[in-house]
């Protein structure tokens, strides 16, 4: 008997690690600079034809330059400012500090969808994302001169939209990709809601930086779909 309330004990101690271990791979798994190339093997699993393949493993040059500009050279960037001191840490806990790597990633976002815009090989269901990006990252960096916003709420909010969005304008090839698209709307809102509580179990973000990232999102998206 004398082994219960150490077990116990051993529990109540347990749970808040495993909820900080699970909260923070959460928001590394869903940090907004993956999702281009995550999004981009998920329409090339959904429907390899539009991007001019017959498999998604036959895309290996595009899935590279996607990687490369959205993913490699913004990350290499942001680790080197770390390394020169320019930033404390890469969650960059400053407005100031969010500034050089925030027009990095504008950058190299803008020149994507350049290109995918002329490119007939990028269907506008991918360069749509692309562009709910770019808006994003604009209004991002004007808004960071006023208050801190989170970077994981905007990066939700505008992929969340954007599969709304798709449920409303855009017309699938079948009924099964129509499905999909519907059932990843559902499991994305979820995930923005538990990245979301994960960054304010954290304590990385305020209430009202959490919201407006959300918002962010949303209207970058918005701003996209009128653009396209």
């Amino acid at each position: 008997m004398t082994g219960i309330p150490v077990n116990l004990l051993s529990l109540r101690w347990f749970s808040p690690l495993v909820m900080k271990t699970f909260f923070q791979l959460l928001s590394i798994l869903f940090h907004p600079l993956f999702f281009a190339i995550y999004l981009l093997i998920f329409w090339l699993v959904v429907n390899p034809f539009a991007f001019g393949f017959n498999h998604w493993h036959d895309a290996d040059k595009l899935l590279i330059y996607v990687f490369v500009l959205t993913l490699f050279m913004p990350g290499i960037i942001i680790f080197m400012m770390r390394r020169l001191d320019m930033i404390s840490s890469i969650s960059m806990p400053t407005n100031q500090e969010r500034i050089g790597p925030l027009i990095v990633t504008f950058i190299a976002y803008l020149w994507v969808f350049m290109n995918s815009r002329n490119n007939p090989d990028i269907p506008d269901v991918y360069t749509f994302f692309i562009a709910s990006t770019v808006c994003t990252l604009g209004l991002l960096f004007f808004l960071n001169v006023l208050m801190r916003v989170s970077i994981h709420g905007a990066g939700m909010g505008a992929l969340a939209t954007y599969f709304l969005l798709l449920n409303i304008y855009y017309i699938p090839f079948n009924f099964s990709q129509k499905w999909t698209i519907w059932n990843t709307s559902i499991i994305i809102i979820i995930l923005a809601g538990l990245v979301g509580t994960g960054r304010l179990y954290l304590k990385k973000h305020a209430w009202n930086e959490l919201m407006t990232g959300y918002l962010v999102g949303i209207l970058g998206t918005l701003a996209a779909n009128l653009i396209m």
